[in-house]
């Protein structure tokens, strides 16, 4: 059975953390697009208040029962963007997003975006994706 999702490692394209430069789909499938998530609860409650990771934590768990719903898993996602709070060291919260974001399976293509805030004041960190399932 062919793979559902190829993963590209270029060696010769420098990654900082070692996630992959592109995602190829392979065959066909359903698209399923998330919009940007973030570390609110149901009531507007920030989790995670100044905490990075937590905040991280919080999102991918949205993400994997948004998954759920749509018959999906943390391996269908092809491409997260990262939305940032600028007053991050931007390396550090790169590195932290990989090693967190690792323990959930392997990090699809990601782009990191450096912004000057949220709409909610205490918001870190945002996550938006695009997966594709057969």
């Amino acid at each position: 059975m062919k793979e559902l999702h190829k993963f590209i490692y270029l060696p010769e394209i420098w990654t900082a953390s070692g996630e992959p430069q592109a995602v190829l789909s392979c065959g066909t499938g359903r698209m399923i697009s998330i919009s940007a998530q973030n570390a609110l609860d149901a009531q507007g409650v920030i989790i995670g208040l100044g905490a990075f990771s937590i905040q991280v934590h919080e999102i991918i768990r949205k993400l994997n029962l948004i998954l759920n719903e749509c018959e999906a898993g943390w391996s269908d996602l092809l491409k997260l963007t990262v939305y940032i709070h600028e007053d991050l060291e931007e390396y550090d919260a790169h590195k932290e997003f990989i090693t967190i974001g690792k323990k959930y399976g392997e990090i699809p293509a990601v782009t990191y975006v450096y912004v000057k805030g949220f709409i909610h004041s205490d918001m870190l960190v945002q996550l938006e994706g695009i997966a594709v399932v057969r």
